[in-house]
């Protein structure tokens, strides 16, 4: 199974994926081949107690397949083929073992141990230019192709795209009467619109939603002229910057139908015109209690001032919370036996941005303590002009490896230190220090003196631009921004994490 998950992976690669084409197995598959696959599962139906009680749709559907993805179908089928037979002589010889499905797949997991890590962990493909690990795809796959050939039945089900973040989410499952898909950990955080199975029937993509979610139906009443120009119309969530599409429904009566869509969501719908994607109404949330709530921009206004374009999360802020009880000394001495504390960090920085203390102080060593360890994102020594002083880098000899170190002065804020005891700078003699800037291990997501910001919202037929500004500050305001409106801060230089939100109540509430 890896050799043949290794192969997918430079399909799912676009610069090797545009040189591909689609070859139908029929012109290509040996008649042997298929025999000898079929002959095999057939074969582990009879034997296997647990392959025997299975419906013959299911074994049809989540055991016999022959491929689990577009893989080269390889010539010579490995030993891994014939899983089933090992878990068979293990099951029978403990006569009185009571198994399920996930039992099974754990005697498999002994059998296997870890032969297979060193392949999905550090894997050197010839096209790629860094060393491969798997990811949550490569791994659905491996999965599948090892149970399956164990006789479990087993498939992937997927999130396409996330409606409240960027990416999207794969998870093996294993077709079990006892299996809780409401508790898979896959499906703890964040929510979801739309779960999709792969299947080896048609359609090929089933809508599993419902067996992970409460769900609601959704009907829209769309705008005549809308109707005029298609006749589907489709609900989008925002994700990587953008509307995906991830439901689809056909206009009768110049009404759209969807249903098990996942709640407490803001949806957009959508319309094509050829290739481009157009916007059918205002956006709505579909809220908790699966009530439509259009967000329609209302003619009064309002102020707000920003410190974020994506929302905080609780283990986010627990890096700021890690550096409270740090301190900044500074001595003359390079033991530090005699030291003046600068500085003392009393409270977290909740937006993940900058912080300055102007010291105005002459020393040569200059250090920050800790009693754990120091996630710090940038540490910066500035003189009266505002012009960086450039030093050693020190730390205690705890910190052996210079990844625990240097991301302080690598002028990568996404980097961060791992320091234990405490970190610093020499300048070779004593120097004035007028400010000190520092930040904790970050997202980059707050706001950025100097950075372009933009803040647009979502009028019924496309998106409008509130104002374009350069912020000043870790903080930006706007003004003549409408009520009830979903709103997007934009920031036009850098970054691919950004939420649309609303304002509740003079909360910022992100979806």
């Amino acid at each position: 199974p890896v050799r043949s998950v290794v192969y997918t992976i430079p399909q799912r690669l676009e610069e090797f994926a545009k040189d591909m084409s689609l070859q139908e197995d029929i012109h290509h598959i040996k008649a042997d081949w298929l025999i000898a696959h079929i002959d095999n599962m057939m074969q582990a139906r009879a034997e296997c107690p647990w392959v025997a009680k299975l419906p013959f749709d299911l074994f049809c559907e989540y055991v016999l397949p022959y491929r689990f993805a577009q893989e080269p179908l390889i010539a010579q089928p490995d030993s891994s083929r014939f899983w089933w037979k090992s878990i068979l002589e293990t099951v029978d010889f403990y006569s009185t073992l009571a198994y399920s499905m996930d039992e099974l797949r754990h005697i498999q997991r002994m059998h296997l141990g870890k032969s297979d890590e060193k392949y999905r962990y550090n894997i050197h493909l010839p096209v790629l230019e860094q060393k491969h690990i798997f990811d949550c795809l490569d791994d659905c796959y491996y999965n599948v192709a090892m149970l399956r050939a164990a006789g479990i039945p087993s498939c992937v089900d997927f999130v396409g795209d996330w409606p409240t973040r960027n990416g999207r989410h794969y998870w093996r499952v294993i077709m079990d009467e006892h299996y809780l898909f409401g508790e898979h950990p896959d499906m703890s955080a964040p929510r979801a619109a739309k779960v999709f199975r792969w299947t080896f029937s048609q359609p090929m993509v089933q809508d599993v939603t419902d067996k992970y979610i409460d769900v609601a139906e959704v009907s829209l009443k769309l705008d005549k002229k809308i109707c005029r120009s298609t006749d589907e119309i489709y609900l989008a969530v925002f994700n990587t910057l953008q509307w995906k599409p991830i439901a689809k429904s056909r206009l009768i009566n110049s009404r759209a139908r969807f249903d098990k869509m996942g709640k407490d969501i803001v949806y957009l719908p959508v319309y094509f015109r050829g290739e481009e994607m157009l916007q059918a109404d205002y956006p709505f949330l579909l809220d908790a209690e699966g009530r439509v709530r259009k967000l329609i921009p209302q003619d009064s206004v309002q102020s707000l001032t920003l410190y974020r374009k994506y929302p905080i999360t609780l283990a986010k802020l627990s890096w700021s919370e890690k550096i409270v009880g740090c301190h900044i000394e500074a001595s003359n001495h390079a033991d530090f036996s005699h030291a003046d504390t600068i500085h003392s960090i009393t409270e977290p920085n909740a937006h993940l941005t900058w912080t300055e203390i102007r010291p105005e102080k002459s020393y040569r060593y200059w250090r920050f303590v800790i009693k754990e360890r120091l996630n710090l994102g940038e540490m910066m020594f500035l003189d009266e002009q505002g012009n960086y002083l450039n030093g050693e880098l020190i730390y205690h000899p705890s910190n052996k490896a210079e990844k625990m170190t240097k991301p302080a002065t690598d002028g990568d804020v996404l980097t961060y230190t791992n320091a234990q005891e405490w970190i610093g700078m020499d300048f070779g003699k004593p120097t004035l220090v007028s400010a000190i800037r520092f930040i904790t291990r970050t997202d980059d997501n707050g706001i950025n003196p100097g950075q372009t910001y933009e803040l647009s919202y979502w009028a019924q037929h496309g998106e409008q631009v509130v104002e374009q500004k350069v912020a000043t500050a870790d903080s930006i305001s706007f003004h003549a921004v409408p009520r009830g409106a979903l709103l997007w801060l934009k920031n036009l230089e850098t970054g691919l994490e950004e939420r649309p939100f609303i304002v509740d109540e003079n909360r910022i509430l992100y979806y």
